[in-house]
């Protein structure tokens, strides 16, 4: 089985640092049992060149492992690639989403 995410991004300001995508799978004792880091668009489309207010369409698909245990949940956010440091969404540094399967 396979999850497939569709994330839309708005940058509210321009910025000229790159910043990686995380799409971390959880399962139900909230460790990460499959993830995809990479710049949107696989690197296609990256942070330093996105028009404040453009929404940018970036896709995502992850392998559920065969003996990974439900309820499932997604992590997501970004983070620089040269510190390492998570972007906050509100006060946190990712949105977790329950899948509800």
């Amino acid at each position: 089985n396979r999850v497939r995410v569709t994330l839309y991004w708005q940058s509210v300001a321009p910025s000229a640092d790159e910043y990686t995508v995380f799409v971390h799978l959880l399962d139900a004792s909230g460790a990460i049992v499959a993830q995809r880091d990479t710049p949107p668009r696989d690197g296609a489309y990256p942070t330093s060149i996105w028009t404040p207010g453009e929404i940018i369409k970036d896709e995502y698909e992850l392998q559920i492992p065969a003996n990974a245990r439900a309820p499932f949940s997604l992590a997501i956010g970004m983070y620089s690639p040269v510190t390492q440091q998570r972007l906050l969404i509100g006060t946190n540094d990712h949105v977790v989403i329950d899948l509800g399967f």
